[in-house]
């Protein structure tokens, strides 16, 4: 395997020049001690392979990738001669790119983010952004992960905290001003390795059987409707338009009843949205209890369910009417055999807050 290289390339010819070969040199830097395998792909195209060596590959060559074998070496260099090229093609290989200076070197690079986004890296539950150019007013847009933010700050100055606004499809990150003298390279702390939100986010239970639906697998859909990753909010939130809905998605490994445990919270004037949860073709309704603050949940066991074994399972929440400025936050979903024990632990921002008792 190669532990010391990534190799992209991304290369324009017109097709109406065929007869002139473009040449490109690709340096190759040598870490490991092991033979290395590694391919380039390019899909569609008409490829010739001249190379120069420090020692002579296995070179396997066809008009749709290059794949080469090589004994250890410091340095090669690949020439590759290209003709007939219609399009644009990328030409990668497999492997780890080194991080830029200020990274850790044992970082991996994260290839989920988007075009738009800077170039990202990862290690255990740190993920790094490396920014070409900034000004105070940078905003940097990364596509939405399926993790919890703890914090945000420049890696030079670990102290600094940076601000996060999601959006339902994408977060945005206020860069402001880098320390002086130092790169610019932004630090996410996560809950988790990081992983990009791919809907859906298919959940599996515990090894009790119990489901639990955190809000960083919900789908969400509407206007207004998102995942807030800030640790403080940890939340399904922004439920300002009754017709927005939330699902997840999981696996059923043990057939039964379920009794429905849900994390909400909700700010004090807002109570009372009636709302439905569906799954398997099951509804149970129940009203949304004020809690004195939208970041003061409790857990509520608002119905039970027959569940069947399935790889894939959706569960629903939808609205039904929404007396107040928002329905509620969710912070999460509990789906538990009937009768196992849980615990019900409330996570409250303003326990000051909480009303003394609460009515349906």
């Amino acid at each position: 395997m190669i532990s010391g290289i990534h190799l992209s390339l991304a290369v324009p010819f017109a097709a109406s020049r065929p007869s002139n070969p473009v040449f490109l040199t690709i340096p190759i830097e040598r870490r490991s001690t092991q033979a290395d395998n590694f391919q380039c792909h390019a899909p569609e195209s008409r490829s010739r392979l001249s190379h120069d060596f420090s020692e002579s590959p296995n070179l396997q060559m066809n008009s749709h990738h290059m794949s080469i074998t090589r004994r250890p070496v410091s340095m090669i260099a690949a020439i590759i001669t290209l003709f007939g090229i219609h399009s644009m093609h990328s030409f990668s290989a497999q492997g780890f790119a080194a991080p830029p200076e200020g990274i850790p070197a044992e970082a991996q690079q994260f290839s989920e983010t988007s075009a738009e986004s800077p170039e990202a890296w990862q290690l255990n539950n740190d993920l790094y952004l490396a920014l070409e150019t900034f000004t105070p007013e940078t905003s940097v847009r990364i596509p939405r992960l399926a993790n919890v933010v703890r914090t945000i700050s420049w890696q030079s100055d670990p102290e600094s905290r940076l601000n996060l606004q999601p959006e339902p499809s994408h977060w945005i990150i206020r860069a402001g001003v880098a320390p002086a003298g130092t790169s610019p390279i932004l630090v996410l702390k996560l809950d988790a390795p990081a992983r990009l939100f791919q809907d859906p986010m298919i959940v599996t239970p515990d090894s009790d059987n119990t489901i639990f639906l955190a809000a960083k697998f919900a789908s969400t859909h509407g206007e207004n409707l998102r995942f807030e990753p800030q640790p403080h909010k940890n939340t399904v939130g922004y439920w300002s338009n009754p017709k927005d809905t939330a699902d997840w998605h999981f696996q059923v490994t043990m057939a039964g009843a379920y009794e429905i445990d849900i994390l909400q919270g909700c700010g004090t004037g807002h109570g009372g949205s009636q709302v439905k949860l569906e799954v398997e073709n099951q509804d149970v309704n129940f009203k949304v209890h004020e809690t004195g603050h939208f970041q003061n949940f409790i857990w509520r066991t608002i119905g039970t369910v027959q569940l069947t074994k399935a790889d894939k399972t959706k569960l629903a929440i939808i609205p039904q009417k929404k007396p107040g400025g928002a329905v509620m936050d969710v912070r999460a979903v509990r789906l538990v055999p009937t009768g196992a024990k849980r615990t019900f632990d409330s996570e409250l921002a303003d326990p000051n807050s909480l009303p003394k008792a609460n009515d349906e």
